[in-house]
Parts: structure tokens; C-alpha cells; sequence
């Protein structure tokens, strides 16, 4: 996603007007890929590459959305909250989709919360499911979660933990519970033009959470000058399935069907 050739410059790449990449290909072999400079003009209108079974990877739809799904050990409700810049209404949709497909299939006892594509951005949204949490509870409830799961995704997953006695399941999220944030205008700095936010504020869930009678996922722990221990910096889910390139190539989602074993 880093499109200025500055970027790679300023990174020590020793940019000559293409890159070249070294990469595994599917038979597991080095290759040598030569990556070209772009302009913006040339990119527009491009299709992006995906691989052949893509679409059978649906939580990389990029969209909200509930489906049932079925499984040698019986279904699951599962509930993708992928999007966070969507209207409360919709949101309210999304609970009241889910609450019809757990009535519609009272033999499943499964729910998944998937928020592996969820960036955060969306807290607002939290007094929606606190109104609705009725409407989701089931015999087992999962979140999953992954490497793109942060920000306001963080608070969801402790709330859902707590309400509805949820197990993560996935790969780590990409934060930690508290995070520093904000919306200074970015600096420029003056070689590569490349443009730096830095956070004038501190998030700290407590707060939060405590308005919906949750806890934070995680106790932190603080050293004598205040700053978090260095191993602070991510969230482990309560059961850990790596979903590697492989399954990604066959269009196989090992987290789910994790799930779906239970």
C-alpha cells in the first residue's frame, strides 16, 4: 500500500526507477519479481490480481454483512463487521440480521463476530450492540480476530469477551488495547515528501468499556518511568490458527472452520 516511490528511497532501498521483490512462488522456489514505477495515470482503471479462489474467502468481502453457515458439526451464525465507516441504522440492521438468523436455525448453538478486517474508527457503534446484546447471545460465541483488527475493533472484542463470554480465536491483533491517536495535520518532512501524523492524544479503554459494564481484554503493566513493557503491544487471541499463504491460495479459511469443528 506504500505507492510513493519516496517511501522505498527513504526506507533504503536504493530506488532506480523499479524494485525488484523476492518472493516464494507456489512451488515454494525463490523468484526475482521487478516491480516497475507507476504513475497514478498508468494505475487508474487497472484491475487488482487476486488469486484464482479468492472469492471463496468471505471475510475478504469488503462489506458487513450475516450469513448462515453450515458444517460437519453443525453451523454457525456468523456476522462479518468489516466496514466501521457505515451509518448506526445499518448497524442496527446488521444485529437485527443476526438475531433472524440465530431464530431461523435454533438447532445452531454457534455465533462467530468476525472482526479480522475491522481497522477500528467505529466506537460509536458500541451503544447499537449494547442495546441489541439480547438479540446475540447463543451457546458459544467467537470473535475472530487478526493482524488488521485495531483501534475501535479493540473495544468490540473486550465487550463482547465480557457480555457474552466470547473466545478469540485467530492470529494476534494489530494493537493494543491502549494506543496513542489523534488528528494533527501530517508534517511533511522535506527529502522524500512524505507526509508524518504524529498523536497528540492517548486512548485508554477503561472509560469506555465501563459505560457498557465491560472490562478491557488485558491488565496492563506499566514500568517505574510509565511507559508500557515492551511486550505490551498486541492482544494473543484465546486460541491462536495461523492462516497461512497456502490457505489463502486454496480459498481456505482455517479460522472458520476451526469453528465450525467445535
Amino acid at each position: 500500500m506504500y505507492f510513493l516511490p519516496a517511501f522505498f528511497d527513504w526506507a533504503g532501498c536504493n530506488y532506480k526507477k523499479s524494485y525488484t521483490f523476492q518472493i516464494l512462488n507456489e512451488n515454494g522456489e525463490m523468484e526475482s519479481i521487478e516491480v516497475p514505477d507507476t504513475s497514478n495515470v498508468e494505475r487508474e482503471g487497472k484491475e487488482w490480481i487476486y488469486p484464482e479462489n479468492w472469492e471463496q474467502l468471505i471475510y475478504k468481502r469488503d462489506e458487513n454483512w450475516v450469513k448462515y453457515i453450515d458444517g460437519a458439526n453443525g453451523g454457525c451464525v456468523c456476522r462479518s463487521f468489516k466496514n466501521p465507516r457505515t451509518y448506526v441504522s445499518s448497524i442496527e440492521r446488521l444485529v437485527n440480521d443476526t438475531a433472524y438468523h440465530l431464530a431461523a436455525n435454533p438447532e445452531c448453538h454457534k455465533m462467530v463476530i468476525d472482526l479480522r478486517e475491522h481497522p477500528g474508527g467505529s466506537h460509536q457503534c458500541m451503544g447499537v450492540f449494547a442495546k441489541g446484546i439480547e438479540q446475540l447471545k447463543a451457546e458459544q460465541v467467537y470473535v475472530l480476530t487478526g493482524g488488521t483488527t485495531g483501534s475501535s475493533a479493540m473495544l468490540y472484542m473486550a465487550y463482547f469477551k465480557d457480555a457474552l463470554d466470547a473466545v478469540t480465536v485467530g492470529e494476534p491483533a494489530g494493537q493494543f488495547s491502549s494506543f496513542f491517536y489523534g488528528k494533527i495535520e501530517p508534517s511533511i518532512l522535506p527529502h522524500p515528501q512524505i507526509g508524518v501524523q504524529i498523536a497528540d492524544l492517548w486512548w485508554n479503554p477503561v472509560e469506555e468499556l465501563a459505560r457498557w459494564g465491560a472490562q478491557p481484554i488485558a491488565e496492563e503493566y506499566y514500568d517505574e518511568t510509565g511507559r508500557l513493557y515492551p511486550w505490551e503491544n498486541t492482544i494473543l487471541p484465546d486460541v491462536y490458527v495461523y492462516q497461512d499463504i497456502e490457505d489463502i491460495r486454496q480459498g481456505k479459511d482455517s479460522v472458520l472452520e476451526w469453528v465450525l469443528k467445535q
